[in-house]
C-alpha cells in the first residue's frame, strides 16, 4: 500500500470513529471503505454491505456478509444480522458445511421470529428444512418445514409458502412418508395457483413433484411431461444449474422404464454442464451413468464413474450419497459374481449413519442374499433378521410407501424369511411363518388406513377446490365470452375452408366429366376411322406381291404403326374415360393401372386389393377412390424419386382403407400441410367431399405413406 492510501485510511478511521472498526473491516479496498463511509446511517451500511454480498458471487459473501453481520450486531440491528446470517449460510451450504449453514439460517430464524417479519420468517424455516434434508435428517427438515407452514397458515398467499410445500415435500419423500409428500407438493402447485411471475419456484416445484412421481409412484409419463417443462422453463430462463438437475431426473426416469440409451444421452448431456452445475449434481450425473454401463456390461468405465463420485462425496461427508455410491460400487461386484468385493463395499455403506429408509432395506437385503450366495449363512441370517427388525421399526406412514418400493425392487421377504430360518426347528419355521403373515395382515392394514386417510384428505381438498372454482366463477364467465367471440371466428374460417374445398371438387368432377367426354370421342371417332382404315388394307394386302419390296417393307411398316396407333389411342382412351372402371369396376381398373406403371419401367409396384370382387353401390365413390390412387402415384413418380411402390385398396363393412407406401426421398410433412401444391388440395378435396380422414407419414430420406379411409353405405 502507497502512503497516500495509508494516509487515507488512517484519516477515514479517525473520521468514522470505533464504529466501522470491525474485525472484518480491514477485508475490504479502499474504494469499499470509501463508499461505505459516505453512507450516512449504520443500518444502510449494514444492508448495503448485504446486499454486494448476494450481487457479487460466492466468494464476496464471506468478505462483504461477515462485515455486515459485526456491524448490525454493534448496531443491535437484527434485520440486517438476519440478512448476513443467511448470506453466510448459503456460501456453506454451497460448499456442503451443512452443519455450519445451519448454525447461521438458525441465527437468522430467531432475528426474524423477534422482528416478527413472517414472510421472512418463512424464508429461514424453508433454508433450515432443506439444509437437513442434504444432511439425511429427513424427520428434522419436516419439522422445520411444517412449523414455517404453521407460521404462515393465515397469511396471504406468498411464494415462501409454496417453498416451505416444496421442502417438506422432499424430505417426506426421502423419508418414506409418501402420502405427506404428495399432499404437500400439491398444495404447492395450488399456493402457485394463485401467485404470478414465479415461474423458476414453479419449475422447480415440478421438477422436485415428477421426482416423487417417478421414484415413488411409478407414474413415468407423467414425471417425464413435467420435467421436460420444467426444462424448457429452466433453459429460457438460463438457470443453467436447474436444468442439468432436471437432465439428471429425466435420465432416471429413463432408466427406470429401462430406455438405457435415452438415459445415457440425458446424463451425458447433464455432465457436459459441469461449470454450471452444483458439484453435488454433477457427481450423481456421474454415479448414475455408472449405474448404466453397469447394466450395458460395461464394468470398467461404470466402476471409475461410481468410484468418482465416491472419493466426492466422502470428503464432503454427504452420508446419504456417500451411502448411495458405496452401495453402486458394491452392485458393480455384485453382477459380476465377486461376492467378496460386494460385501466389502455393502457392510461400508451399512455402517454409515443416517441411511434413509429405503436405502437401508436395500443394502441390509443385498447383505444378506450376497453372504447366502457364499454360503456363509450364519451372518446372512443376522441381516435378514435386521432386514425383518427394520420393516417392524417403520412408522404407519413410513410402512406403505417403504414396503410398496422394497417389493418393486424384487425384495421378496418371503423367500429372505425362508432362508433365513432354513435349518431351523419345523415348530420355529413355522413360528416365522405366522410372523411373516402376520406382517403382512399389519402391512395389508396399514395400507388401507393410509388409503382411507388419502381419500378423506382428497375429499377435503375437493370440497376447497369448488370454493375457490366459485370465487373464480365471475372471471371464468368472462373468458368464456372471449371464447365464444374466438369459436365464432374459428367458425367462420372452416366455412371458408369448407367453401374452398367445394369449389375444388367442383373443378375436379368437371374435370373428369371433360376427360370421360374426350375418351369416348377419342375411341368412337378417332379411333372408328382408324378401324375403317384397318378393314381396307386386306385389299391392299392381296396384291402385296406385285409392289417393289422397298414398297412392300414400307407398306408393313406403316401396317406396324398404325397397330400400335390403335392400341395406344385405346389406352389413352380408357385412361381419360374410365371406361374400364365403368364396365368392369374399381378392381380391374386398378388392376390394369398397376400394370401400365409397372410396365413404364419408372417403378416396381406392388398391388393388394381385399373386398373388391363384388362393386361399390355408388359409381361416383368408385371413380373418386380410383382418382385419388391415380394423383398418389402421380405425386411419387413426379417427386419422391423412388423405385417402389405398394398399394393396398381394402374394403370393410363401412368403409375402405387406401394405403399408398414408396421409399423415396420423403418430405417435410409440416411444410407441405402449411402450403400444399395442387395435387394435395386435388387429394384433400376428393376426401373431403367422401366425407373421408387422411394422414400423411413422411420424413426426409425415409419415404412416404398415406393412408386414407372413407366411409361407403351398406
Amino acid at each position: 500500500m502507497t502512503n497516500r492510501c495509508l494516509l487515507r485510511s488512517a484519516i477515514l478511521m479517525c473520521c468514522l470513529g470505533p464504529t466501522l472498526l470491525t474485525a472484518q473491516w480491514s477485508a475490504l479496498t479502499d474504494s469499499e471503505r470509501v463508499r461505505i463511509s459516505n453512507i450516512p446511517s449504520q443500518a444502510e451500511r449494514v444492508d448495503t454491505l448485504n446486499e454486494w454480498a448476494y450481487n457479487n458471487g460466492k466468494r464476496a459473501i464471506a468478505k462483504y456478509a461477515a462485515t455486515a453481520l459485526e456491524l448490525a450486531e454493534k448496531d443491535n440491528n437484527r434485520m440486517g444480522a438476519s440478512d448476513a446470517h443467511i448470506q453466510l449460510g448459503s456460501a456453506a451450504e454451497d460448499e456442503m458445511r451443512y452443519k455450519t449453514a445451519a448454525f447461521h439460517y438458525e441465527m437468522a430464524l430467531r432475528a426474524r421470529l423477534l422482528i416478527k417479519n413472517h414472510s421472512k420468517t418463512a424464508s429461514a424455516y424453508n433454508r433450515l428444512s432443506q439444509v437437513k434434508t442434504k444432511e439425511g435428517q429427513y424427520n428434522q427438515a419436516i419439522d422445520w418445514a411444517q412449523k414455517g407452514l404453521s407460521l404462515m397458515a393465515l397469511q396471504p398467499p406468498h411464494v415462501n409458502i409454496a417453498y416451505l410445500h416444496e421442502a417438506l415435500g422432499n424430505a417426506a419423500r426421502l423419508a418414506g412418508r409418501f402420502a405427506e409428500a404428495d399432499s404437500a407438493f400439491h398444495a404447492g402447485l395450488r399456493m402457485y395457483g394463485q401467485l404470478a411471475g414465479e415461474d423458476a419456484g414453479q419449475a422447480s416445484l415440478r421438477m422436485s413433484y415428477a421426482a416423487f412421481l417417478q421414484e415413488c409412484r411409478y407414474r413415468y409419463p407423467a414425471a417425464k411431461d413435467s420435467l421436460l417443462k420444467s426444462l424448457k422453463m429452466f433453459e429460457s430462463l438460463g438457470r443453467h444449474s436447474d436444468a442439468g438437475k432436471c437432465l439428471l431426473f429425466l435420465g432416471n426416469n429413463a432408466y427406470y422404464i429401462r430406455q438405457l440409451n435415452s438415459a445415457m444421452a440425458y446424463y451425458t448431456q447433464g455432465i457436459q454442464m459441469q461449470t454450471h452445475l452444483e458439484q453435488v449434481d454433477y457427481h450423481q450425473l456421474l454415479e448414475n451413468r455408472g449405474r448404466v454401463l453397469m447394466e450395458q456390461g460395461h464394468y470398467k468405465p461404470a466402476y471409475r464413474d461410481i468410484q468418482s463420485a465416491l472419493r466426492f462425496f466422502a470428503t464432503q461427508q454427504d452420508t446419504a450419497n456417500w451411502t448411495g455410491a458405496l452401495f453402486e460400487s458394491g452392485n458393480c461386484f455384485y453382477e459380476q459374481n465377486q461376492l467378496d468385493s460386494a460385501v466389502f463395499y455393502y457392510q461400508q455403506a451399512a455402517s454409515l449413519p443416517k441411511q434413509a429408509p429405503l436405502q437401508q432395506g436395500r443394502l441390509l437385503f443385498f447383505l444378506s442374499d450376497a453372504l447366502s450366495q457364499m454360503g456363509r449363512q450364519e451372518e446372512a441370517a443376522q441381516y435378514t433378521d435386521a432386514y425383518l427388525a427394520f420393516l417392524n421399526s417403520l412408522s404407519n406412514t413410513q410402512t406403505i410407501g417403504v414396503f410398496e418400493a422394497l417389493n418393486r425392487q424384487q425384495l421378496d421377504k418371503n423367500r429372505l424369511l425362508m432362508k433365513a430360518t432354513k435349518q431351523k426347528k419345523r415348530t420355529t419355521e413355522l413360528y416365522a411363518l405366522t410372523g411373516l403373515s402376520v406382517l403382512a395382515l399389519l402391512a395389508f392394514l396399514f395400507f388401507f388406513n393410509a388409503r382411507l386417510h388419502r381419500q378423506k384428505r382428497r375429499l377435503a381438498e375437493r370440497n376447497a377446490e369448488v370454493a375457490r372454482q366459485r370465487e373464480a366463477l365471475a372471471s371464468q364467465q368472462s373468458e368464456l365470452a372471449r371464447q365464444n367471440e374466438q369459436l365464432a371466428v374459428q367458425e367462420k374460417l372452416e366455412m371458408l375452408h369448407k367453401k374452398e374445398m367445394e369449389t375444388q371438387y367442383a373443378r375436379l368432377e368437371g374435370q373428369d366429366m371433360r376427360q370421360n367426354e374426350i375418351g369416348k370421342e377419342l375411341h368412337d371417332g378417332v379411333g372408328a376411322t382408324l378401324s375403317t382404315v384397318k378393314l381396307n388394307l386386306p385389299v391392299v394386302e392381296e396384291v402385296l406381291d406385285c409392289i417393289p419390296p422397298g414398297k412392300r417393307d414400307q407398306y408393313i411398316q406403316a401396317n406396324q404403326l398404325l397397330d400400335q396407333a390403335c392400341e395406344e389411342l385405346r389406352r389413352v382412351s380408357h385412361a381419360l374415360s374410365s371406361a374400364v372402371l365403368d364396365n368392369f369396376g374399381l378392381k380391374t381398373q386398378l388392376e390394369i393401372f398397376a400394370n401400365a406403371v409397372s410396365g413404364s419401367g419408372k417403378l416396381k409396384v406392388e398391388l393388394a386389393l381385399h373386398g373388391l370382387k363384388e362393386r361399390l353401390s355408388d359409381y361416383k365413390t368408385e371413380l373418386n377412390i380410383y382418382r385419388m390412387v391415380q394423383e398418389l402415384v402421380r405425386n411419387v413418380i413426379k417427386h419422391a424419386q423412388a423405385q417402389n411402390i405398394a398399394i393396398e385398396v381394402n374394403r370393410f363393412e363401412d368403409s375402405i382403407n387406401i394405403i399408398v407406401e414408396d421409399d423415396g426421398q420423403g418430405f417435410d410433412t409440416e411444410a407441405v400441410l402449411h402450403k400444399p401444391g395442387l395435387g394435395l388440395s386435388s387429394l384433400a378435396a376428393r376426401v373431403q367431399e367422401l366425407d373421408g380422414e387422411f394422414q400423411i407419414d413422411s420424413r426426409p430420406g425415409r419415404g412416404t405413406t398415406v393412408s386414407i379411409d372413407v366411409p361407403i353405405a351398406k
